[in-house]
């Protein structure tokens, strides 16, 4: 990878951290730092959170061109996958030293992604944050909304079908990394670089509250050790609702739309500014 030749800033004003300060200033420093070391190929440097990046790759998908992260959200799931640092200046000398990681990328339906897709509960309790609440309360928001789905007693029951083999679930996390956010791990043994999903899914419990004891599990990243808990890779996956309510489905924390939904990952990748890859054991 050659030294870029042209830098451009994507800044969400709205994400977590911008969204509680002005660090119009910090950018503009960023922005001089790119600017002085600019020379070479392109980059897109994105300030924000995951819901940011996700934006960005919908118009970097097959593109050539680096991303370089400013992490700024609530979140902020990839960057800390990657290991992507905080401050300015060290980012704009990994950009300067070429250190960078291709990451394959997932699409449901056609939004791409880079993190998850999550179908049934989760998708409801993002359904129940609203916009307003989200930017005011952050991850409190989905606490609250956690609380009011798990208490609610509804479940949407779907089939979903991993390379050919069919289940029935109440909630699934089809994973391209190995966080999920907020301290879980669905996934964790995902890996950002590898053209296959790892996949973690639940039977229909009925009683959502017994969710409680999988995700206790999902914290400890130990999912699989969770009653009725099933884990499988895959690349190519289906999904629809099994009776009359449609279940929801989430990429990457933000909304995409009911079920039914295919969810395909493949060989392209996109360059991501980052330190190198640690080892994983098997």
């Amino acid at each position: 990878m050659s030294r870029p030749r042209q830098a451009s800033i994507i800044y969400n004003p709205l994400s977590g951290a911008h969204r509680n300060r002005d660090r119009s200033a910090e950018i503009a420093a960023f922005a001089r730092l790119l600017d002085a070391i600019a020379a070479g190929v392109d980059c897109i440097v994105a300030s924000g959170g995951d819901g940011t990046l996700n934006e960005v790759l919908q118009g970097m998908a097959g593109s050539d061109a680096a991303l370089a992260i400013y992490p700024a959200g609530t979140a902020n799931v990839l960057a800390r996958d990657l290991g992507v640092p905080r401050e300015p200046r060290l980012i704009a000398k990994m950009v300067a030293a070429r250190h960078s990681r291709r990451i394959c990328y997932g699409r449901a339906g056609s939004r791409y992604f880079f993190l998850m897709a999550g179908i049934g509960l989760d998708a409801a309790i993002i359904q129940g944050v609203p916009p307003t609440e989200k930017q005011r309360w952050g991850k409190a928001a989905y606490a609250c909304s956690a609380a009011k789905v798990l208490l609610r007693n509804a479940e949407e029951p779907f089939e979903i079908d991993i390379d050919g083999v069919r289940s029935l679930a109440g909630f699934a996390v089809i994973g391209n990394s190995p966080s999920y956010g907020g301290g879980f791990h669905f996934t964790p043994r995902a890996r950002l670089e590898e053209a296959r999903f790892h996949v973690c899914w639940y039977p229909p419990r009925r009683q959502p509250l017994r969710y409680l004891g999988d995700l206790a599990a999902a914290w400890q990243a130990k999912p699989w050790s969770a009653n009725g808990a099933r884990y499988r890779a895959g690349s190519r996956i289906a999904a629809r609702p099994y009776g009359g309510v449609l279940p929801w489905v989430q990429v990457d924390g933000d909304l995409l739309g009911p079920l039914p939904m295919e969810f395909e990952i493949g060989t392209q990748a996109l360059a991501v500014i980052a330190p190198p890859a640690p080892s994983h054991g098997t």
